[in-house]
């Protein structure tokens, strides 16, 4: 029995050393470490509410997520000025009526990274339960939106777009895969690609920015590899695309479009 316990306690601490060495600058003072569960989320920190299976962050600070979520939630909905950032480190999370994630309210601005070494899944389901709201993709974001990390990331939307942003829509890093039945990826204000793999599927458009307003409605890829197969436009912009130092491939197939 005292061997068995000692074995538990090392993998213990083998765990936390492995988990240190994969994200370091977790250590840092005030992150959150949040488990998420269909059967109660841990989640015991100030400015972290919990209702059932739904998550929501109402401070800025840094919070990482683990576990999964089959018919649940993550909402960022803070009132005080200061980022928040998302560390995914092997998240699944389905939301049967709305976006798995979704960013209500945050300034300046959400970015998420995507942990090394890990896989994270969000899923929407067909019908939501506010279709009015115009609140329309797996990731929906009213602010600023940054991804980035060396780790993986899978979309599937099956209501409408994969990830949209209200503001900017940045990547900086990970393997992300966005399938859609319409939009794949939307930034009303620009879309920018610095770094990553990024593959979109969508019905309708692949990447898009819709800002009319003369200094915005632009996509700028400036590194990483893009693929795109879609039922409409690739890239579709109100005012300015450029690419630059990457490599992008695009296929259009009718027979996507719905």
């Amino acid at each position: 029995m005292k061997n068995n316990r000692l074995r538990m306690i090392s993998g213990f601490i083998l765990l936390l050393c492995v988990i240190g060495l994969v994200v370091p600058a977790l250590a840092q003072d005030g992150t959150a470490w949040i488990t998420l569960a269909d059967n109660g989320i841990e989640a015991n920190y100030t400015g972290v509410q919990t209702e059932g299976s739904r998550l929501t962050i109402t401070q800025p600070g840094e919070y990482v997520l683990t576990g999964s979520l089959s018919n649940g939630q993550i909402v960022v909905d803070s009132e005080e000025d200061g980022k928040v950032k998302l560390y995914f480190a092997g998240v699944s999370i389905h939301c049967e009526d709305g976006p798995a994630v979704y960013i209500k309210k945050c300034s300046p601005r959400v970015s998420i990274e995507l942990t090394e070494n890990y896989e994270n899944v969000l899923s929407d389901g067909a019908v939501y339960a506010d279709p009015q709201s115009k609140v329309d993709a797996v990731i929906f974001s009213k602010s600023d939106l940054t991804i980035t990390g060396k780790g993986s990331l899978s979309v599937k939307g099956a209501y409408r777009d994969g990830i949209v942003s209200k503001d900017d829509l940045r990547f900086k890093g990970g393997k992300i895969s966005v399938e859609a039945v319409h939009n794949g990826i939307c930034g009303k204000d620009a879309v920018e690609i610095y770094a990553g793999d990024i593959t979109v599927h969508a019905g309708n458009d692949g990447i898009k920015s819709t800002n009319d307003d003369p200094e915005w409605g632009y996509i700028r890829i400036e590194g990483g590899t893009v693929s795109i197969t879609c039922g409409d436009d690739p890239l579709k912009v109100v005012h300015a695309l450029s690419v630059t130092n990457s490599t992008v491939n695009v296929k259009v197939d009718a027979s996507l479009k719905k």
